[in-house]
């Protein structure tokens, strides 16, 4: 026959069972994560941060663990989504997961939302980390949360009812829209000389610019994105997008191109 302990924490209580293996994780009878840092009891928004973790009998951290829920939601452990996210003009519906932190939170470890794939059936992850990650340039990261060591308390950054804004914030033509983890797509677009395809960047390729080059081809004008001029009658260049040093540059933003407008053809 097991025995257990009851441990107080915030306004419930969690009933903690002993268990032979020493290892535990322990929710209350709701479904709810307990233990430690257990976050703000009472925020029922989206991404919401709670402790996972896992003790020994003796109340030592073993496996330290947290999970991204929705606050609304009674049972916690059960399959449901954290929130959604807007992003590329959609709305992006983001399942609960428990996630294992860095390092085993023998440190501050801060929880974030990460972008990943505008066209992925999951086009996000959590990930937590040591140390403050830096952003893409596409508005890849959301930090939802900071950990202190040992999960002693989470700090709950993220507190909305409504779908975070994440993604590139221009979405006009020649757009960039992330596809992949080290990807992303300049979106093709109508101009004055014609359908110029889309390319695609990637941030382990090295420095790359990109340029919405318009010529003379024989008797027909042609219009495409490149990395260099052609070798024709060239009539104008618009500077569209880059990436360097691991992050993408937008730097068009002002809408369809014609070329009429600032090239005499």
């Amino acid at each position: 026959m097991s025995t257990s302990k009851t441990i107080p924490i915030d306004s419930f209580q969690v009933s903690q069972p002993r268990r032979r293996n020493g290892r535990n994780t322990f929710t209350d009878r709701h479904g709810g994560y307990g233990g430690g840092g257990s976050g703000i009891p009472k925020y029922t928004g989206y991404f919401k941060v709670v402790n996972a973790s896992e003790y020994d009998e003796e109340g030592k951290l073993t496996a330290a663990k947290v999970r991204i829920v929705n606050g609304s939601e009674p049972l916690a452990s059960r399959d449901h989504a954290a929130g959604s996210i807007s992003a590329y003009g959609n709305t992006y519906p983001i399942a609960a997961k428990t996630i294992a932190l860095d390092g085993n939170a023998g440190g501050k470890t801060y929880v974030y939302l990460r972008f990943i794939d505008a066209t992925a059936e999951e086009p996000a992850e959590f990930v937590s980390s040591s140390s403050r990650l830096q952003d893409n340039g596409l508005n890849d990261l959301l930090m939802i949360a900071e950990i202190s060591a040992g999960v002693k308390t989470i700090s709950q950054l993220v507190q909305t009812t409504q779908p975070p804004a994440m993604g590139n914030t221009y979405t006009g033509a020649f757009s960039m829209v992330q596809i992949g983890r080290d990807k992303a797509l300049i979106q093709g677009s109508n101009t004055d000389l014609g359908y110029c395809e889309a390319v695609e960047l990637s941030t382990t390729s090295g420095p790359t610019y990109y340029m919405l080059c318009g010529w003379l081809e024989g008797e027909e004008y042609k219009a495409e994105l490149r990395s260099s001029p052609p070798d024709a009658v060239y009539y104008g260049r618009f500077n569209i997008a880059y990436v360097k040093d691991g992050k993408f540059f937008q730097q068009w933003t002002r809408g369809a191109i014609e070329f009429k407008d600032y090239y005499y053809l």
